[in-house]
Parts: structure tokens; sequence; C-alpha cells
């Protein structure tokens, strides 16, 4: 694939990642403080506190796509009429607010309150969606049909969900911080085990839905025929779908994950999403003339 826009595919899917790690972080700050709090505490502050770095890489990784990066300041000229100068202010504005929650998670102890933090967390999470769904508007173009439907938005937002909610479930049940101890009303990490296993089952829909569109239009057609024959796509469905969903399904099914295979599954969810968002690109770059 040589179109695949490897600087908007890092910076889409990190962005992407961290505001699924804080919607869900938030979730679980404000449904189960009792997990948040106890003795897996500083395990969810070093995620906390992560938000901010994964969008502070998605940012720098994006300004390579751009031909003159030290002038990308100038795309806010068009606030008024770009969906591009609105995405710049919306991440600017959910980098903000990563960075002062960060803080507060630094500041945080197991025995504090967390009010403020929660609050914070909870406009993240909204920002961060709304951050998203303004970047996927960006590609609804209708010059290109294969990009210009339902299915963009959902990519983008379900990438969040999926990611997030996987990362937090194995957070949730001990993996990551490499502990065996569950989290203490033993509902937190089956919930997010959950929301990631109906998160695979959603991205499929909407590969199926994709996989529909073959015969609307010479651009769609070859569009979906690109996707769908090349390996990469399989190695995505196998590395970044299959794997994670069985992950899910061991935390959901209280057998849970060692800490080195929990990271590992975390990377495969990443990268299987890197590969779908590459084909995303190339699925339409990929038609133009070189």
């Amino acid at each position: 694939m040589s179109s695949i826009e490897l600087p908007l595919v890092l910076f889409t899917v990190i962005c992407q990642a961290a505001v699924g790690i804080a919607c869900m972080l938030a979730l679980t700050d404000i449904l189960s403080p009792s997990t948040i709090n106890g003795a897996g505490f500083n395990r969810f502050r070093r995620i906390g506190m992560l938000i901010v770095v994964l969008i502070a890489a998605g940012v720098f990784f994006s300004v390579f796509h751009l031909g003159k990066p030290f002038e990308s300041y100038k795309s806010l000229r068009h606030l008024g009429t770009s969906m591009l100068s609105l995405e710049i202010v919306a991440l600017s504005v959910t980098g903000f607010l990563a960075l002062i929650y960060a803080g507060l998670w630094w500041k945080s102890s197991a025995n504090s309150s967390g009010g403020a933090r929660r609050l914070v967390g909870i406009i993240l999470a909204v920002c961060g969606i709304a951050t998203l769904i303004v970047t996927s508007r960006i590609y609804m173009l209708p010059g290109r049909l294969p990009w210009d439907s339902w299915q963009t938005p959902a990519a983008f937002l379900l990438s969040a969900l999926f990611i997030g909610s996987l990362a937090l479930s194995l957070v949730s049940q001990g993996a990551v911080g490499c502990q065996a101890d569950k989290d203490q009303n033993g509902c937190t990490s089956r919930l997010f085990a959950g929301l990631a296993l109906v998160a695979v089952l959603m991205i499929v829909g909407v590969i199926a839905a994709f996989a529909q569109t073959h015969g609307l239009s010479v651009e769609q057609s070859t569009a979906v025929m690109m996707t769908l024959s090349s390996p990469w796509f399989y190695v995505r469905l196998v590395l970044g779908l299959i794997v994670p969903a069985a992950a899910a399904l061991m935390v959901f099914s209280h057998r849970g994950v060692g800490c080195k295979m929990a990271a590992l599954v975390v990377l495969c969810a990443v990268v299987g999403e890197m590969i779908g968002r590459a084909q995303f690109y190339h699925s339409v770059m990929g038609q133009l003339p070189s």
C-alpha cells in the first residue's frame, strides 16, 4: 500500500486511543470509585497521565503530513468554513483538558475525593468525542464516495471505544499492572471487556456495510476490492480483532489475562486499527493519479 498516509494513520489512531481511554477512565471514576482508589490506584494514575502524552504524540505525527508544518497555524484563518480549522481548535481544547487531567491525577492519592478530577474527566471525554466527530467530517467529501458515509465517523468512534474499553478492562483486572488482584466489585473489568466485544462486533458490522457499497459506483467498487483483496485486511482481522476479542472474552469469563499477554493484546488492537486506517486512506488515495 503506497498511499497509506502514515502520519495521518498515526495521528488519528493514537488520538482515538487517547480519547477512548479518557472516556473509559472517566466512566470508571464515576461508576466505581472504589476500583480507582483500591490497590491498583497507581495503575489508573499512570493511565490518566498517559492520555496527554498520547494526544501530544498524535499531534506530533500529524505535522509530518503538512508540506509546510511551521505554517500550520494559517489553517485557523478559515475557522468559520473549514472543518480542518475546527479540528485544530477542538484538538487544542482536548489537549489542554488532558493536560489539566494529567495534573489532577498527578496530585491525586488513593484517599482523595477526586471530585475535580471526575469533572474534568467528563468534560475531557465529551470534548474528545466531539473532536473525533469533527475529524471524521473532514473526510466526508461528496467527491470521495467511499469516505462520504456514516461509516467514516462510525469507524473513528469505534476505534476509540475498542481500544479504550480493551485497555481499561485489562487494567481493571490487574493484568497490565502485572498484579493478580481483581477490581474490588468484580464488575468493572467485565463491563469494559463486554464493551470491547460489542465494539468488535460493531467494527465487523461497519466492514460489512462498506463491502455492501460494491457496485454503487466505480470508485466505491474499486475501494472495496482494494481493501478486501489485500492480505493486510486479513492480518487486521486476525491480529486486530480476533486476538483482542479472545482476550476480552477471557476477562469477561473471569479467566483473566497475564500481564505480558495483556500488553501484547493492546498492541495488537492498536496495530490492527492502524492497518484498518491505512486501508481507509489507501482505498481512496490509491485510486488517484500518481
